[in-house]
């Protein structure tokens, strides 16, 4: 459910069991970056710490400040249930000062783990929980 014509693209992203290669699909819409990539690791064992480690980048990536995190509800039809599944709010700083909101959604089905984000000076938290609610798993 993007509210624009994705990209798609791959990059590197760096794991505590390694590098792995994440496919993304990214547009912009009315300030704000909207994205969904996912990645495949070889053993179900490396799922939680890889939902650890892109929850810890998220956060790094926009300067999170101490109380910049809220946690909300994560409910995508098809995921694998997990502890460390979460859907947070992150509020931070860029590199220029200037202030910076992320939505962030992790999630995985069986060995594929998923990031979802909506980040911009200040997305809408309604365009921001339609694009979640669009999120679904070969249901």
């Amino acid at each position: 459910m993007f509210p624009c014509r994705p990209a798609t693209l791959s990059r590197e992203v760096i794991l505590p069991q390694g590098r792995s290669e994440m496919t993304m699909h990214a547009c912009a819409a009315s300030g704000n970056t909207f994205a969904v990539g996912a990645l495949k690791l070889d053993d179900v064992r490396d799922v939680g710490v890889t939902l650890v480690s892109l929850r810890e980048a998220a956060s790094r990536n926009v300067s999170a400040r101490p109380g910049g995190v809220l946690s909300l509800d994560l409910d995508v039809p098809g995921m694998t249930p997990h502890a460390e599944a979460a859907r947070l709010v992150l509020t931070g700083r860029r590199p220029d000062g200037s202030e910076v909101t992320e939505y962030l959604a992790v999630f995985t089905r069986g060995t594929r783990v998923y990031q979802a984000i909506v980040v911009g000076d200040r997305p809408d938290p309604e365009v921001a929980s339609v694009f979640f609610a669009g999120l679904k798993l070969g249901v």
